[in-house]
């Protein structure tokens, strides 16, 4: 990792998320890596298994601007999140 305090939060954020799952404090879905969807990820498919390994969430939304009869503009914004620093941040 390029960015040493990115790494280190990145890094503090895995293993505080581990620890919770050590203590068993996970009757609240505080994350999404306590979804049933992260948990079958890395049971079923072996992901997630190296505290580096990244999550990355895309969503986009497609709309037209201006309608002509001959031509059509569209934007298509979309947004990556990256699961892997807190929701706090």
């Amino acid at each position: 990792m390029g960015d040493p305090q990115r790494a280190k939060v990145l890094l503090e954020y895995s293993q505080k998320l581990k620890d919770q799952h050590a203590d068993g404090d996970m009757e609240v879905l505080q994350d999404i890596w306590h979804s049933s969807l992260i948990k079958d990820l890395k049971k079923k498919k072996g992901l997630f298994k190296e505290d580096t390994d990244l999550a990355l969430g895309l969503a986009d939304d497609g709309v037209a601007i201006f309608s002509k009869k001959l031509k059509e503009y569209k934007s298509f914004p979309l947004v990556i999140t990256n699961f892997n620093i807190p929701p706090s941040s």
